[in-house]
């Protein structure tokens, strides 16, 4: 049986915060536009395995990383995500 990374070792993956999606700001000088179909495809995986990854965000809540998983979530209806 493989052991998983957070064995052990809680400090290394602390546990991610949510937070609200209405309260994350994307970023207006981001160039990156993704179209509909990548985001239904992160919104369906979102819907069977749940958020995996955190998105990644500053201290004022501006994205850094992570804008297809908040449209993928948004289109899911989620209210909060996990955020680093």
């Amino acid at each position: 049986m493989t052991k998983s990374i957070r064995d052990g070792h809680p400090s290394i993956l602390p546990t991610p915060t949510l937070l609200p999606v209405c309260d994350l700001r994307i970023n207006p000088t981001d160039a990156r536009h993704y179209g509909d179909e990548s985001i239904e495809m992160f919104a369906v995986c979102i819907k069977e395995f749940g958020p995996i990854n955190p998105i990644v965000v500053d201290d004022i809540g501006m994205l850094v990383c992570g804008k297809r998983r908040i449209a993928g979530a948004r289109r899911q209806g989620r209210k909060t995500v996990p955020i680093r």
